[in-house]
This record gives structure tokens, C-alpha cells and sequence, in this order.
């Protein structure tokens, strides 16, 4: 593969390396549009693309056909806006910020509308600015978190004015569980949007529905509706923990090995003294830390690949450190400047995240910016 320019800040002199494989990316949006028949596939790339880069991840995923974008919020917005230019659809999944509705008009944006005051605030400034704006409209159908809660649905519903001057792109819900398999919530949830979205549409013309997320395009075609929003899965995430993955792997991550040292029987190995070697140990020190979303949670727990063979982390994982303990491997694939897997081939995101204790999402989000970062394409 060639390699493309980065997108951000990268030193040649980092300690660790951030390899983002676009032709996956691009394969992995493919499958899953090939799933859904006629619905639309958007792309979520809030949270800097998941950490991978908005700009970069977006423009590969417009040139497999995406043109509806997610966000969370107006600022991740506006660089998307200025990486994609005008044509791209580009939606802010976020509580409807007040006073920012001269940033919304100007950079063509699409609010998600999920309470009441979020509706008027913005048919205020569809009257004031005399034209129909975009909107969505989100209702609650058990996530408990953003949306119309079922009172506000309730009136919602019955005011033929709601949505006087807004042109409403989609209905939108959320599901819960939708990578727990066999959860009644899954259908529990759908029978909820369905009568929302039926109430809704009698105020809105030619309304579309939205309710699927990356594990939810796997529960088949009445989860597809009119639009799926995914997000884990383009970047290689397991949409569906209880099966193998069907993505493709998009980011590889190495680490340099800054140092190792011979340690004796009953030696300690980083803070707080909490690992102690049980006999001679050779122990590696790799070039990262949780400055750069190696969670300390994988302290004493997680490990690392050499090809097959793992290395345990050893002592809590600090800011730029982490030790490792390499005494079973060979020293010739074990030498001060080597860049060895944290995520790739053997030792895919999901598993990492596992060590870590905790998810994929999780993962790829808090990668930091201090990663020499590469983006490859064939």
C-alpha cells in the first residue's frame, strides 16, 4: 500500500505508530451497504473519526458514495464541513446547543431535535431567518439518555404546528442492545419506534426513519428502515461480540522498545510496586502510556504480540511507559528500538480493549495525538 499524507501533527521521532488502512475502512462501509438494499448508509465520525481522523476517514468514505455524515457536536461539525466542503450532509447528534443557530445556517448543518425547546428554538430561527432549516427529530424508545421522552412525543404529536418551517430529514431512535444477542429490548425498542414514528408522520412530510447503529444493521432488514447510522463497525470494531467479526481491521498500532533490562527474583517493576518478577526477568519498556489511550486498566492484565507469542504487561502502565515482560521471548525478535503490535493481525482491537477492560469504542477514542499517524492506501 501507499501511504498518505497525514491529516494531523505527526514526529518522525514518536515512540509509537498509528497505521489506519483506508481500503479497509473503504470495504468495511461496502459490506455493510451491501446489507441494507435500498436504505441509506451514513457514516459516524464523531469523536475525531474514533479517533482515526474526521477529515481523512470522511473523505475515503465519500468516495465509496457516503453523503449523510454524524457528529456529536457543532465544532466537530464545522471542521467536517471544511474537510468535506458543501455538498456533504453533515448531522450534530448532540443536545441542540442555544444561540448557536447563526453557526448552524451558515455552515449548512443539520440539528438532531431531542426535546421540545430544541423544536421551537429552532422553528424561532427558521421564522427569523425566513426559510425552512434541516432537522431531525430524536425520541427516546428506551436508552433513557437523548430524544423526546414519551410525554414530550405525546404532544409533540398532537400540534399539527410542530414542525412549521423545518424541513425534517429523518425520525431517529436509538437502540440499546442491539450487540447483546437474543435481547428482548432489541424488538421492544422497535415496536416503540414504530408507533413514535407513525404519530410523528402525520406532521411531517415524506418522513424517514432511522434506528439502526453498526450492531443494529445486523439484526436484519426491519432494523433498516430508510437509514443506518454505523460507526464501530467502519473502523473495524465487532458490531457483533457473540459471533467472529465480519469487518475488516482498520488501525494497527506499534510501540518502540526504549529500553530492557535483566531484573532478579523479587525485583518490582513500575508505581506503586504492584508487580514483582517470581524469577529473572528480562522486562521491556515501550513507548506509551495513557497519555496516549493505553488505558492504565490494562496494568498487570493486558499483553502484547510478538507474531503468536504474547508479552504480559507488568507494573501499572504510566503516562509514557509501560513494562513489559519479554523473558520468554527471543531476544533476537526483542531488541531496543523495535516496534512491536499493541493492535493489528494478532491482536485485534476488540481483544485489546478486553485486556483493557473495556470496549472498542472506548479504545480507538482515546487514542492520542502524540502517535506517528499513517494512512495507507493501495
Amino acid at each position: 500500500m501507499d501511504a498518505v499524507t497525514p491529516a494531523m501533527p505527526s514526529s518522525l521521532n514518536a515512540n509509537a505508530v498509528l497505521t489506519v488502512d483506508l481500503d479497509a475502512l473503504g470495504a468495511n462501509y461496502r459490506l455493510l451497504k451491501d446489507k441494507i438494499g435500498g436504505a441509506v448508509c451514513a457514516g459516524v465520525v464523531k469523536a475525531n473519526g474514533y479517533g482515526l481522523g474526521s477529515g481523512v476517514v470522511a473523505q475515503r468514505l465519500w468516495r465509496e458514495g457516503c453523503r449523510l455524515f454524524f457528529v456529536a457536536t457543532i465544532d466537530e461539525a464545522i471542521t467536517l464541513r471544511d474537510a468535506l466542503g458543501d455538498e456533504a450532509a453533515i448531522a450534530t447528534l448532540s443536545a441542540y446547543v442555544r444561540g448557536s443557530e447563526v453557526e448552524l445556517i451558515r455552515y449548512n448543518l443539520i440539528p438532531v431535535l431531542n426535546d421540545q425547546e430544541d423544536i421551537r428554538y429552532w422553528r424561532s430561527a427558521a421564522r427569523a431567518s425566513d426559510r425552512h432549516l434541516p432537522a431531525m427529530i430524536q425520541f427516546d424508545t428506551g436508552m433513557s439518555r437523548l430524544g423526546l421522552p414519551p410525554d414530550q412525543l405525546d404532544a409533540v404529536a398532537d400540534d399539527p404546528d410542530a414542525f412549521q418551517g423545518l424541513d425534517v430529514h429523518y425520525t431517529l431512535s436509538h437502540l440499546a442492545s442491539a450487540d447483546v444477542a437474543g435481547s428482548p429490548q432489541n424488538e421492544e425498542q422497535l415496536t416503540r419506534f414504530t408507533a413514535g414514528y407513525n404519530r410523528l408522520s402525520r406532521h411531517i412530510d415524506q418522513n424517514r426513519a432511522s434506528f439502526a447503529n453498526s450492531a443494529g444493521i445486523f439484526l436484519g432488514h426491519d432494523y433498516h428502515l430508510d437509514m443506518v447510522r454505523p460507526g464501530i463497525a467502519l473502523y473495524g470494531g465487532n458490531p457483533t461480540p457473540h459471533t467472529d467479526n465480519p469487518m475488516q481491521p482498520v488501525v494497527k498500532l506499534t510501540a518502540r522498545i526504549l529500553q530492557i533490562r535483566e531484573i532478579p527474583a523479587g525485583q518490582s517493576v513500575g508505581y506503586g510496586a504492584s508487580w514483582t518478577a517470581e524469577r529473572p526477568s528480562r522486562i521491556a519498556t515501550l513507548g506509551l502510556g495513557y497519555a496516549d489511550g493505553f488505558l492504565r486498566t490494562g496494568s498487570n492484565q493486558g499483553h502484547v504480540a510478538f507474531g503468536t507469542l504474547k508479552a504480559p504487561i507488568v507494573g501499572r502502565i504510566s503516562m509514557d511507559l509501560t513494562g513489559i515482560d519479554v523473558t520468554d521471548i527471543a531476544p533476537e525478535i526483542c531488541r531496543p528500538g523495535d516496534q512491536i503490535e499493541i493492535i493489528g493481525d494478532h491482536r485485534p482491537v476488540d481483544d485489546a480493549a478486553t485486556d483493557h477492560m473495556t470496549i472498542s469504542y472506548e479504545m480507538l477514542t482515546s487514542l492520542g495525538n502524540r502517535y506517528r499517524r499513517v494512512y495507507e492506501t493501495g
